[in-house]
């Protein structure tokens, strides 16, 4: 007896036979011991899915949304019968429930391929509930798939969308990536065939990941080959050049041979609808050779039609008659009645070219008996356009509208904004004609056209030509203000790097004489023999001058490595509510000398900050310094600390005189100077609220300023970790 493993494997064996469309012949045995051999090696990764792919929608290239779903052929009765017999022979472990779920599964997929669709759909719901009411999510995932393969066959799109969706679930969650690969891909299928060719897309896209991961590469190469399709149809022709060139090298590099040819075939066939006839019939003719060298006439029939459309529009119309002629005949031949309305459709063309317009109005008119019957909509409108041009220019125009009217009708369903708009060009043409024609005689129709034609064309290239110049001085004008502006930066970097460097080299000289002087003065002090009050009093004015003097250029120095970028900051956790006390405490006498209220608000808790502290607390003492530098006796200055969201905002208010908008204006600027005046005497640089701004920046903080005069001033910093 087969164990429940290896039935499973019997089955894949069988239907990779069926796939593969072997005969039963007198190798039939040897054929099933070699598939159940490479069965058992790879039995983890086998799936049940027995069907071949389904073609997507290619135009005149290798298949048509016009076609059946391919389904691979049943090799007999026979192969049923094997099947039935395995599953009366399986593991007598399995539950009677499971046993018959799997025969109907089985059952099911058999019926579909032998085509019986609706008897396969009765029993793949009775599997279904089996599998459902044992809990078997495989069986599930594999029922819901082969009952999608069946409403694809129909061309029920959205209820076999609905199925495979349901399947790829089913197996995501099963972690069966090879299965996940066949649902998504089917996905895309049926959203393409919906004409949702972005959504195709998007789970082409999913499929080849998966293809990818599997190292699947004869799959990766047919999801490329599907992407390039839709590219077509969403005119995307250069990615669809690139799709189907790639996919043929796959495909050559496995030397599958009937692949290469249908790559061959639609990358012709692209380069062709892009207008590049001499680039589509070298791979034209080469698809055509593979084709006839592998004796498959009815797939030759399509790279056969295609040279024979590319010489129509090359107007090499010998060319054109024999190509189009033996096309037409095979797919007669084959049975292809899409080729067929193609092949008319051309043909009519040709005929009309060469002058034959009776013959050509009879083949656009079978054309498009024929497109109406097997539901061609596109080659509908295309065999109505030529049919109404023909019967306009005979004079016939209760049957030119009447082709018009079809021509309109069936557009609408398919054509895009750009038919859309020739739709409705050709309307106001036949009405035009229509309500001139008791008026005017012919020629004078004819010469009022050629003159509105002529106007309009005149006008639209007049216009074409003024946009051009508008477009090329406004490009110029641009293109010199912006290497101007470029130009005058480089110079402004220049010349503030030169600046910057220079008031380094100063900085740097005046520090060692000013040290020199104070150190000497102290010397000075220190002996103290014969000085009397004036002189110890000059003494130290020349100290206090040597320590404005060094402050100075410190603050010069600061701002110089700002600008130059050259900040190191030391980024740790500062707890920001120690370091207002710690402000605090450092003002504290200056504030108990000027008699003003000092006060600090903080924050319950903790107040972590990534920062660097030393220039937070130089904002901050600048801040306060200028606060009681420009504040009265007996009045009060605050630092308040609040968290806001996730960053903390210090301020400091005091209630000096206030600013006005002026000096508001120029209150981050260097070296400007305020127009209000320390109330004690003390000295201002000007340097101290620039520094401030740029130390707040480069924190990555913002610092601003509300202010009215007579009111005080509050000065904001909001920072966050760096």
């Amino acid at each position: 007896m087969f164990t429940r493993k290896y039935w499973r494997i019997w089955q894949q064996a069988s239907n990779v036979m069926i796939e593969a469309r072997y005969k039963i012949s007198r190798y039939k045995i040897p054929a099933l011991l070699l598939l159940l051999a490479v069965g058992c090696i790879r039995a983890p990764q086998q799936t049940r899915y027995p069907l071949g792919e389904i073609d997507l929608v290619r135009g005149a290239a290798y298949s048509s949304s016009y076609h059946k779903p391919y389904l691979t052929s049943v090799a007999g009765s026979k192969i049923i019968s094997v099947r039935q017999k395995s599953v009366m022979q399986s593991d007598s472990s399995l539950s009677n429930e499971v046993r018959r779920a799997e025969a109907l599964y089985q059952r099911g997929v058999d019926l579909t391929t032998a085509k019986l669709f609706d008897s396969a759909l009765v029993v793949l719901n009775q599997a279904l509930d089996l599998f459902q009411l044992q809990g078997d999510s495989s069986g599930l995932g594999d029922v819901y798939y082969s009952r999608g393969i069946v409403h694809l066959t129909q061309e029920g799109f959205e209820v076999a969308l609905r199925d495979f969706q349901e399947a790829f679930g089913i197996l995501e969650a099963v972690g069966n990536l090879e299965k996940q690969a066949s649902a998504i891909r089917r996905v895309g299928t049926c959203y393409a065939r919906m004409g949702d060719f972005a959504l195709g897309l998007e789970n082409f896209q999913k499929a080849l990941h998966i293809y990818k991961v599997l190292g699947d590469t004869l799959w990766q190469a047919r999801i490329i080959f599907n992407i390039g399709t839709l590219d077509v149809e969403m005119e995307e022709y250069q990615r669809a050049v690139d799709g189907f060139q790639k996919s043929y090298e796959l495909f050559k590099s496995m030397g599958s041979k009937p692949d290469m040819a249908v790559s061959l075939n639609n990358l012709g066939y692209n380069y062709k609808l892009m207008g590049q006839y001499e680039k589509a019939l070298p791979l034209l003719f080469r698809a055509l050779k593979l084709q006839k060298a592998m004796d498959t006439p009815c797939r030759a029939l399509y790279p056969l039609y295609n040279i024979g459309s590319v010489y129509e529009r090359l107007d090499r119309l010998d060319s054109a008659d024999q190509y189009l002629h033996q096309s037409f005949a095979s797919s007669l031949d084959c049975k292809d009645q899409y080729i067929q309305v193609l092949n008319l459709i051309d043909l009519g063309s040709l005929y009309h070219k060469q002058g034959r317009r009776s013959s050509s109005f009879a083949t656009y008119e079978k054309a498009l008996h024929l497109a109406e019957r097997i539901g061609m909509r596109k080659e509908i409108a295309t065999a109505a356009g030529a049919l109404y041009g023909l019967n306009k220019d005979d004079g016939k125009h209760a049957e030119a509208l009447r082709y018009l009217e079809l021509f309109k009708a069936t557009g609408d369903s398919i054509f895009n904004d750009k038919n859309s708009k020739r739709i409705a060009r050709l309307e106001a043409e036949f009405a035009f004609e229509k309500e001139r024609q008791e008026l005017l005689h012919a020629s004078e129709k004819r010469d009022l056209q050629y003159a509105q034609e002529s106007a309009r064309l005149r006008l639209e290239q007049n216009i074409t030509i003024i946009g051009l110049i508008f477009l090329a001085l406004t490009l110029l004008v641009v293109t010199h203000l912006y290497f101007q502006k470029q130009r005058a930066n480089r110079q402004l970097h220049v010349l503030n790097t030169e600046k910057n460097k220079l008031i380094g080299m100063v900085a740097h000289d005046l520090h060692s004489p000013i040290n020199q002087v104070k150190g000497l003065v102290g010397l000075i002090k220190m002996d103290g023999k014969g000085l009397n009050a004036h002189q110890n009093e000059y003494l130290d004015i020349i100290t206090s001058s040597c320590d404005r003097s060094t402050n100075l250029i410190e603050r010069i120095l600061d701002v110089s490595a700002i600008e130059s970028y050259k900040l190191n900051l030391k980024v740790e956790e500062v707890e920001l509510n120690g370091v207002l006390e710690l402000i605090a405490k450092n003002f504290d006498q200056w504030a108990r000398k000027k008699k003003i209220d000092l006060r600090t608000h903080l924050t319950e808790g903790p107040a972590l900050l990534k920062t660097d502290r030393n220039y937070l607390i130089q904002i901050l003492e600048n801040l306060v310094s200028n606060a009681l530098k420009f504040s009265a006796p007996e009045t009060t200055v605050e630092m308040n600390l609040e968290r806001v969201a996730s960053k903390f905002r210090l301020s400091v208010k005091d209630q000096g005189p206030g600013l006005s908008e002026e000096d508001q204006h120029n209150l981050f600027k260097p070296f400007s100077q305020l127009t209000p005046k320390p109330t004690a005497g003390e000295t201002s640089t000007g340097l101290g609220l620039s520094i401030v701004k740029k130390f707040t920046e480069a924190l990555d903080g913002k610092i601003w300023c509300e202010s009215e005069l007579g009111k005080g001033t509050l000065f904001v910093v909001e920072i966050g970790d760096i």
